[in-house]
């Protein structure tokens, strides 16, 4: 089964779910994310839709719960989808595509979170291969340009020094309930920055912004999927690409032509070179070889659950090793290496 970001989250549920028949997904492929990631399980759903309800209706006087079903299921998809992008630029989190408890129904496919789920035994394992692009996070740092700008905080530097990485902490879900978080993460990541006499703009900032929501909202998940599966499954296989070749997806279906900044190796850009589309962006030379390596290293693994090609110098190694170790599977030219343990790399050098 292969997958990709807010499907990914389904895959991953459904390799802890007993319901689902075991004669399917033999092997795994995650792309970007698991259901280990904050926004990927909602345990109090009430509390978003009481704010979607008070945005669409914009009133601060609730009404019962099956009132706002009613509200929802009546109103039109075009005004729907307005209170939630008018929700979100309020208050930036990712929420509208959380997996929820099931609580009715004659099959239930979630009873549980996949954490609890998971801590009790009740999981199944398959070969996994899962997968990150260098600077996955991109991806939200132009959704923090977009509510940075709407603001007029692009270029305020006090903001940007003093309460940004706090803001980067609500959007990710993150409680920092002292400084302690804000000033290692800023020590971590701004700190050659902070330092300097000079305003700080965004453009400035978006690389380590793009290390700090990639790491916590799609890398750290997608490990932590890969490692707990490496517990009980010997044939788990990470990878990280930082090849970057002639396209970017990065703008595809988001609006991006402000941003001061590129996405990089951004996220879903190794799917250019699997399922190329659209068809206006033909590969290159080099970017075919990719496309041949990455083909031959999913569709050997979707076939006999271990990633192979002739193009590869070494064997892939399966991921076991602590501390974090990396192994480049090909030559220079590719750039793309295994990730037997460990953090995910440092992508703010694009």
């Amino acid at each position: 089964m292969f997958t990709f970001l807010y499907i990914e989250v389904v895959r991953s549920k459904i390799t802890v779910e007993t319901v689902v028949d075991s004669n399917l997904f033999q092997q795994a492929i995650i792309k970007c994310g698991s259901s280990h990631a904050y926004w990927a399980f909602d345990t109090n759903p009430t509390v978003y839709a009481k704010s979607l309800y008070s945005v669409l209706r914009n009133t601060t006087i609730m009404t019962s719960n099956s009132e706002m079903e009613d509200v929802f299921k009546n109103v039109s998809l075009i005004e729907f989808m307005t209170a939630v992008y008018r929700q979100y630029n309020m208050y930036p989190q990712i929420k509208p595509s959380r997996a929820v408890l099931q609580k009715g129904g004659l099959v239930k496919y979630l009873t549980e979170s996949p954490e609890n789920m998971i801590q009790k035994g009740n999981y199944r394992t398959v070969p996994m291969m899962s997968g990150v692009v260098k600077n996955d996070g991109a991806l939200f740092t132009a959704f923090i340009y977009d509510w940075m700008e709407i603001r007029n905080l692009v270029s305020d530097d006090y903001f940007i020094r003093n309460n940004m990485t706090h803001r980067l902490f609500e959007y990710s879900g993150i409680q920092n309930t002292t400084n302690v978080l804000i000033d290692t993460f800023n020590n971590m990541y701004f700190k050659e920055l902070f330092a300097m006499e000079k305003s700080i703009t965004i453009a400035d900032v978006a690389p380590g912004i793009t290390d700090i929501l990639g790491n916590i909202l799609l890398k750290s998940p997608t490990l932590k999927q890969a490692k707990m599966t490496a517990r009980y499954e010997n044939q788990t296989y990470v990878y990280t690409l930082d090849y970057r070749g002639e396209h970017t997806r990065f703008g595809d279906g988001t609006y991006i032509t402000k941003c001061p900044f590129d996405g990089g190796v951004h996220h879903s850009n190794d799917l250019l070179y699997l399922f190329p589309y659209p068809y206006t962006r033909p590969l290159n030379k080099q970017d075919t070889k990719i496309a041949k390596l990455l083909t031959d290293l999913w569709t050997s693994f979707a076939i006999n659950g271990k990633p192979t090609s002739s193009l590869l110098n070494v064997e892939w190694p399966i991921l076991k090793k602590i501390p974090y170790i990396s192994q480049d599977l090909v030559n220079e030219e590719y750039k793309i290496t295994s990730i037997e343990s460990g953090l995910i790399g440092d992508d703010r050098k694009y």
